[in-house]
C-alpha cells in the first residue's frame, strides 16, 4: 500500500506519482462500472433487436394490430375491441403472474368495458365470467399457450367451432406474443408497482392515445 500523502509532498513530482497510484483504482472501478453499463445497453438493444428483427420474429403489421389502439378502418386495428385485447393483456399478464403489466392492463381493460365486475370475474374464473363464447373460447386457449408455450389442433379447432375467425385467431396471437414480451420485459427490469391512481391515469392515457 502506498504511504500516506503528507503537505510537504503535494507539489513535488513524488507527489503526482503517489496520487496517480492511489487513483488507479478508483478510476478501475469506474471504468468498469462504465463498461458494465454499456455491455447491458448493448444486451438490450440486442434483445429488442431479435424480438422486433430476429427468426420468428412478428411482422410490422402484427406489432401494429396488437398494440394500436385507434378504432380506424382495417388493417390499423385488430378485429377485437380495445376492451377484448386489454382484457386479453391483462389475461396473460396474469397467467404470468407480471404485477406491473397485471395492474397495467385491469385497470386499462376495466375502463374500456366500463365494467369492473366483467374483468374482475374473467381474471377469477374465466369459465363462470359473463363473457361470450368466442372471447372466451379464445382465453382459454391463449393460457394454454401462454403456460405451455404450445398449443394443440384441437385447441384451435375448439376456438374456430364457436365462430372465431381466423383473423381473429391471428390477431389474438399476435396480442399474445406481444404481452408474453411485455410481461418479461417488465419483469426482467423491475417495473414499479402503481397506485391504484396510477394505474387508472395510465389507463387513460393508453385509451387516448394507444401504444405509440
Amino acid at each position: 500500500m502506498p504511504e500516506p500523502l503528507h503537505d510537504s509532498d503535494r507539489s513535488t513530482p513524488q507527489a503526482g506519482k503517489h496520487a496517480a497510484t492511489c487513483a488507479a483504482p478508483i478510476v478501475g472501478q469506474v471504468s468498469d462500472s462504465m463498461r458494465h453499463e454499456d455491455t447491458k445497453q448493448a444486451m438490450l438493444h440486442v434483445l429488442v433487436d431479435r424480438i422486433l428483427h430476429g427468426e420468428g420474429a412478428t411482422s410490422p403489421d402484427q406489432r401494429q394490430r396488437a398494440f394500436d389502439n385507434n378504432d380506424v378502418a382495417p388493417p390499423l386495428h385488430t378485429v377485437w375491441t380495445i376492451a377484448e385485447r386489454e382484457l386479453m393483456a391483462a389475461f396473460i399478464s396474469t397467467v404470468n403472474g407480471s404485477g406491473f403489466c397485471v395492474g397495467a392492463h385491469t385497470a386499462t381493460a376495466m375502463l374500456a368495458y366500463q365494467d369492473t365486475a366483467k374483468v374482475q370475474a374473467v381474471l377469477e374464473d374465466l369459465e363462470s365470467a359473463p363473457i361470450d363464447d368466442k372471447l372466451r373460447t379464445t382465453l382459454r386457449m391463449l393460457g394454454t399457450l401462454t403456460r405451455e408455450g404450445t398449443v394443440a389442433a384441437e385447441d384451435m379447432r375448439q376456438v374456430l367451432a364457436v365462430g372465431v375467425s381466423h383473423q381473429q385467431v391471428r390477431d389474438a396471437l399476435a396480442v399474445c406474443a406481444a404481452f408474453n414480451t411485455t410481461n418479461r420485459l417488465a419483469d426482467t427490469f423491475g417495473f414499479e408497482q402503481l397506485s391504484p391512481a396510477g394505474f387508472e391515469a395510465g389507463a387513460a392515457y393508453l385509451i387516448k392515445r394507444g401504444y405509440r
